[in-house]
């Protein structure tokens, strides 16, 4: 049987309400300035996220039937993608796992440098896919990679 599951994808009005800030220490919804809910624990299977090539950070909370992490950006490039555990407005755990992106070790690098930049505490655990390689904390994980 073929694959014939359409996508959504997003315009730029619509991609509004999944845009983040990250500072101090949390991150909020951009348009009404809480903290980001997330997720209720780690157990759960995590929200997709796309950090796009200006630094913006989108997360999609909610049941993805058509959403992939192409939708936010209708498909353009990113910086990373892939899923985010954030419980009341704090990183606990972040991926690369991304089947239409594929962000490498390096990108996820990227995405985490530009998150700490504005976001305080480093100890979310990073999961490098493929292997499912597990870091204690951002530090850990970005110790292993250079600054280019």
């Amino acid at each position: 049987k073929g694959y014939d599951r359409q996508f959504v994808y997003l315009n730029a009005e619509q991609r509004q309400q999944y845009l983040m800030r990250v500072g101090a220490g949390r991150i909020y919804n951009y348009l009404t300035n809480t903290p980001f809910a997330g997720e209720t624990s780690l157990i759960s299977p995590g929200s997709m996220y796309v950090m796009d090539t200006d630094e913006r950070l989108y997360i999609f909370n909610g049941k993805a039937t058509n959403y992939n992490h192409s939708s936010f950006l209708s498909g353009h490039p990113v910086i990373c993608a892939g899923t985010i555990w954030v419980i009341n407005g704090r990183i606990h755990r972040i991926t690369n796992n991304s089947g239409h992106y594929k962000p490498s070790k390096k990108d996820l690098a990227a995405c985490i440098r530009v998150i700490l930049n504005s976001y305080i505490d480093q100890n979310f655990e990073v999961i490098v896919i493929p292997g499912e390689v597990t870091y204690p904390t951002a530090q850990d994980f970005l110790a292993t990679i250079p600054i280019q």
